[in-house]
């Protein structure tokens, strides 16, 4: 049987709004470029998001085929929006406001990892509920930092905590 939508790397897509309850938390209702085809289902990056596989093609609508250049202004843009986020003086600045909505980016949580001495919140194999589990756990030991937007006790802490993992005290 020959699929009836079919895709190829560099397509520009739209992800449809429902996609479905077993689906229902994967980035829906945007814009997405094909990177790559697999038995029937798809690898996208998606705008301003990153990478995110298992798309089906009915849960695709092509608005340009050859868009490779489009794919790397969003590579572009995300990197310089990671590095803004990510910068600590930025994350202690906008701490309160991020810490209440609840809002807080996942290149922030990283640079708050990183300077615990938390390098791979991801794990051994890629997991998102081993990158939550860790993604709690920092942000429990910055939460009381940020809530004060105060960078320099937090450096303190994270030498702390780095020296205690050390065997030091």
């Amino acid at each position: 049987m020959i699929p009836l939508f079919t895709f190829e790397p560099g397509d520009h897509v739209q992800i449809a709004e429902d996609l479905g309850p077993q689906m229902s938390h994967f980035p829906s209702g945007c814009e997405a470029i094909v990177l790559e085809s697999s038995g029937g289902s798809y690898a996208l990056h998606v705008k301003g998001q990153g990478h995110s596989a298992w798309y089906c093609g009915h849960q695709l609508t092509l608005i340009r085929s050859g868009c490779e250049e489009l794919l790397e202004s969003w590579r572009v843009e995300e990197a310089a929006e990671r590095a803004r986020v990510s910068n600590m003086d930025w994350i202690f600045e906008n701490g309160p406001r991020l810490v209440e909505e609840g809002e807080l980016p996942g290149a922030s949580v990283q640079a708050l990892a990183s300077s615990i001495g938390v390098h791979d919140m991801w794990g051994s194999h890629g997991e998102g509920y081993v990158w939550l589990s860790n993604a709690v756990a920092v942000l429990s030991h910055a939460r009381p930092y940020l809530l004060i937007g105060d960078k320099e006790k937090w450096l303190e802490h994270c030498e702390e905590v780095k020296a205690s993992k050390r065997g030091e005290r």
